[in-house]
């Protein structure tokens, strides 16, 4: 059985919380949403072959565009390429990312299809991940 969650906007995951998607399961964001997973917070989305779990746009079949949606971004406290290892989120997300911490686990995020994200969530700034 399919099951088929909505973004609407923001979607955070907390520090100190876990977010579980079970394989098969269609998470379909709006026009403006993404999904956070914050620093401290984890994601378990682990699909599989016959039933990847899939982060795909909510607009109709032939109307999907690239752009559609944030996506999902994970913020979590691994070092990065960064100077001093941290920074914000881009796309009016604006939470930290990055740090000094090599052993950070942020979850498990395994066969899975992610498609039609990026978007501009405030005007002048674009996510892109």
């Amino acid at each position: 059985m399919e099951r088929k969650h909505f973004v609407r906007r923001l979607g955070i995951c907390n520090d100190g919380v876990t977010l579980t998607i079970q394989p098969g399961t269609v998470i379909r964001g709006t026009n403006k949403s993404t999904l956070v997973i914050e620093r401290g917070g984890k994601i378990n989305a682990v699909g599989t072959a016959d039933n990847p779990i899939v982060f795909t746009s909510n607009q109709g079949a032939g109307l999907r565009a690239n752009s559609d949606w944030g996506g999902v971004v994970i913020c979590g406290f691994a070092p990065n390429n960064l100077t001093g290892n941290e920074g914000i989120a881009e796309g009016g997300i604006e939470s930290p990312y990055g740090g000094n911490d090599p052993e950070d686990n942020s979850g498990i995020y395994a066969m899975f299809v992610s498609n039609f994200r990026v978007t501009k969530l405030q005007p002048e700034k674009k996510l892109t991940g």
